[in-house]
């Protein structure tokens, strides 16, 4: 059985944008219709309608059903994927990096930055290559207002007409900047050395046809829609997961190992980790901004059970991980879950209450049948590290977040190692419930056939902690498993395997 966490392209759509780029910002409004169960209806009004076409909003419109409308969306960034040989859509993840960016940058005026009219130009165009601004320059535009800026783009690649763009924007009396309607002010060669003149009646529909961008032109960018009252962050955090609408601007990572509970029960560990140096702004190193910063939400659905009862993972089940050393690229989250055998699709979300943003996974498994009667008790195998744990007692064999019994154990989210690195896995190994006797090892590493590398051995009693490190440059690039046979005297053995990747690139075992 194989436990990944790759990071594959994400089967959420982005349907609930707004959940990551505006949830951190005060005042927005947005939801579905008649509350969260279809979150869906109202997709087109949020940012992603700088993008949409009018025959696309119509199409959208006309869409009647929640699966219709998911369908649509999936299709929508389909259609703008650059390079769909990647496992990403970089428009999109692109798209939804600057929205959250616009959050953060044009605060000030009362609504949320991708609202603003800064916030739409940026997410059309990007951050300008240049900015031109006088905060007492005199527009005659707003009576007791003063202050012009105007931001400059060298060679816009869709430009039709000139070499240099010029985006207006004048300042009013509350202090918001908004889109200047003066094609003077629009002008490359204008210099606000000059006195200003009235604004010109239209100019703004020449400028929007002025200023191009890949699939229309920024008139959408004005057609704006009423927003209505955001539900509660866990209300959305579930909607979002439920209705596989998401994909965030941060590329989260997950894993997923098996473990034994106590009394020889199969448990689920889910762990869910963000790239911290992808983070803006940075984490500022305490356990307090780790657990307030962040939220994180789950839901395992049945694969190929129609009418199975999907299994919701709430907020409050997954814990940060204790103290992230400062050289780990990684932060993570998990939470641990009885789970009944089948098969199972994980989809998880990370928000960032700080940054805006946002990232989620998705992950295939199969949970087998509970360990057979007599089964020694196993917690992995996985790729990743283990140290004490800060104050645990020596002995035990507890299971919860982050820990197996005395130890302090950190999966690695994207279960990658680089060929020139070692590849260390960990398993724990306990007796059936009630035993005490030895407990038999052995484990081999086979290829993605199944074929044989050569690496393979046992142990005669493998009880508690058990390590393994296949030295650098044993493996060349390619995808492995690594499968685990434990045995108790009397009793059936347990088998296990966890996936990983070797990778040509230089990225040890944690790189993201």
């Amino acid at each position: 059985m194989a436990h990944r966490g790759s990071n594959r392209r994400c089967r959420f759509c982005c349907a609930a944008l707004l959940f990551f780029a505006t949830l951190g910002a005060a005042g927005l409004a947005w939801a579905a219709k008649g509350g969260t169960e279809d979150a869906t209806r109202d997709w087109d009004e949020g940012p992603v309608r700088y993008l949409m076409t009018r025959s696309e909003a119509r199409l959208f419109r006309s869409q009647e059903t929640a699966p219709e409308r998911i369908a649509f969306i999936r299709n929508f960034w389909e259609r703008r994927d650059p390079d769909p040989r990647t496992p990403q859509n970089e428009a999109r993840l692109g798209f939804w990096q600057r929205v959250a960016e616009a959050n953060g940058q044009f605060t000030g005026s009362g609504k949320p930055g991708w609202k603003t009219d800064r916030g739409k130009i940026y997410i059309l165009l990007g951050p300008p290559d240049d900015i031109e601004r006088d905060e007492n320059y005199d527009t005659g535009a707003h009576a007791g207002a003063r202050g012009m800026m105007r931001w400059i783009y060298y060679g816009l690649a869709s430009a039709s007409n000139r070499v240099v763009t010029v985006i207006p924007f004048i300042r009013t009396a509350d202090e918001d900047w908004l889109l200047s309607d003066s094609a003077r002010f629009a002008s490359p060669s204008f210099t606000m050395l000059q006195p200003a003149d009235q604004a010109l009646p239209g100019a703004v529909d020449r400028l929007i046809d002025q200023v191009p961008w890949a699939n229309g032109n920024l008139g959408t960018a004005m057609d704006l829609a009423r927003l209505q009252e955001i539900p509660s962050e866990r209300e959305l955090l579930e909607a979002i997961v439920k209705s596989e609408q998401f994909l965030g601007s941060y590329e989260a990572s997950g894993a997923l190992h098996l473990l034994s509970g106590p009394g020889g029960e199969t448990l689920l560990a889910i762990t869910v980790a963000l790239p911290r140096a992808r983070l803006v702004p940075a984490w500022d190193g305490s356990a307090v901004g780790l657990a307030q910063r962040f939220a994180v939400a789950a839901e395992l659905r049945p694969r190929g059970a129609p009418g199975a009862v999907p299994l919701t993972i709430p907020e409050d089940a997954f814990v940060p991980e204790p103290a992230p050393a400062a050289g780990d690229p990684w932060l993570r989250f998990q939470a641990v879950r009885p789970v009944p055998p089948g098969a199972w699709q994980l989809s998880a979300v990370i928000y960032d209450r700080s940054g805006g943003g946002a990232g989620s996974t998705a992950i295939d498994l199969t949970i087998p049948d509970f360990a057979p009667r007599g089964a020694p008790r196993l917690y992995g195998p996985l790729l990743g590290t283990d140290e004490p744990a800060a104050g645990a007692e020596a002995g035990g064999d507890a299971t919860f977040p982050f820990r197996a019994g005395p130890l302090r154990v950190l999966p690695t989210p994207r279960e990658r190692v680089a060929a020139e690195a070692p590849a260390r896995f960990f398993a724990r190994v306990e007796p059936p419930p009630g035993g005490d006797g030895p407990v038999t090892l052995a484990w081999r590493v086979l290829g993605a056939g199944g074929e044989p590398t050569g690496l393979d051995g046992a142990s005669d009693d493998a009880r508690g902690p058990w390590r393994l490190e296949i030295p650098a440059g044993r493996l060349a690039p390619g995808s492995y498993r690594l499968v685990v046979t434990a045995s108790a005297a009397g009793g059936a053995p347990l088998e296990r395997e966890t996936a990983f990747e070797v990778s040509a690139a230089s990225a040890g075992p944690g790189a993201p």
